[in-house]
């Protein structure tokens, strides 16, 4: 043989022990015997809680990236924004309350109902007008033809809104 397989021929393998699944379980138990389902279910929920605000501050982020750059190559020319840093993730985080409050969880659009909620909150002064619906679906309406679905885009909102 040639030394290698000698060499290993010659180590000697450690015993393999087995465990039972009893034992398994009493071990188990005796170090975790405390803990409930839930307590692994409130970990789990604070552990998909901090995903989620991951992603959505991800999101949120990109959007506004998104957003800025697409105004600097539309306002070239232009000296001033209309909307600050500070102003659009406001717009954003009203934009995403009032889309959560309509039921809608998958997309980044608002439908009619939540559009009418955030139009009241941008608008204050809209609450004791009585157009105030109207205005509200007539802008609802710009903005649903320019997305070309039924509901409205955030980055829609801010097109139409900057002019």
């Amino acid at each position: 043989t040639s030394p290698p397989a000698a060499a290993a021929a010659a180590t000697p393998v450690p015993a393999v022990k087995h465990t039972t699944t009893a034992q398994l379980l009493s071990r188990a138990y005796a170090h975790f015997g405390r803990v409930s389902n839930d307590d692994i279910e409130e970990r789990r929920n604070a552990q998909r809680f901090k995903v989620v605000q991951g992603l959505e501050s991800t999101g949120k982020k990109s959007v506004l990236s998104s957003l800025q750059s697409s105004r600097e190559l539309l306002a070239l020319g232009q000296t001033q924004q209309l909307f600050r840093e500070v102003e659009l993730s406001v717009l954003y985080d009203l934009f995403q309350r009032a889309r959560l409050r309509g039921g809608e969880w998958s997309k980044q659009q608002v439908d009619r109902g939540a559009f009418h909620l955030l139009y009241q909150q941008i608008a204050p002064w809209g609450r004791s007008c009585p157009e105030t619906q109207h205005l509200s679906d007539r802008l609802f309406t710009v903005l649903a033809r320019r997305s070309g679905s039924q509901d409205a885009r955030f980055c829609d909102l801010v097109h139409v809104v900057q002019g």
